[in-house]
C-alpha cells in the first residue's frame, strides 16, 4: 500500500457494465433457506454467508457440493476467494431468482 494516511490499502478499479447489471439483479429478493440442510440443490445459484466479524452478508457463487463432507465451495463475489463451507453451521440466504419454494 502506498502509506498515505488515507490510504485504504486497496486499489480502486472502475466496474463495468456487467457487474454494475450483476448488483443490481443481486439486490433482488433474499429468503432464508426452509430447511438447513442443503447439497447439490444450491450448486450454480447465488447466496449470502453472513460474516460473524464484519456483521455483513457477502455474496457468493456456489460451484461444487462434496457428498463426503457436506461442504459447498463458494467463490466471494467480493474478493473471489474460493472456501469450503458448511452451509449447516451458517446463517444464509439465497437468491430467490424465480421466486421458488426451496
Amino acid at each position: 500500500h502506498c502509506e498515505s494516511p488515507t490510504c485504504r490499502g486497496t486499489l480502486e478499479v472502475a466496474r463495468s457494465m456487467e457487474e454494475e447489471e450483476l448488483e443490481r439483479k443481486l439486490v433482488g429478493h433474499w429468503k432464508k433457506p426452509l430447511t438447513a440442510k442443503a447439497g447439490r440443490e444450491i450448486v450454480n445459484r447465488s447466496i449470502k454467508i453472513l460474516s460473524i466479524e464484519h456483521q455483513e452478508y457477502f455474496p457468493a457463487d456456489v460451484c461444487r457440493y462434496d457428498d463426503t463432507t457436506g461442504q459447498h465451495l463458494v467463490i466471494y463475489r467480493h474478493d473471489l476467494e474460493e472456501s469450503w463451507e458448511d452451509l449447516g453451521n451458517e446463517d444464509w440466504m439465497l437468491l430467490d431468482e424465480e421466486a421458488e419454494q426451496f
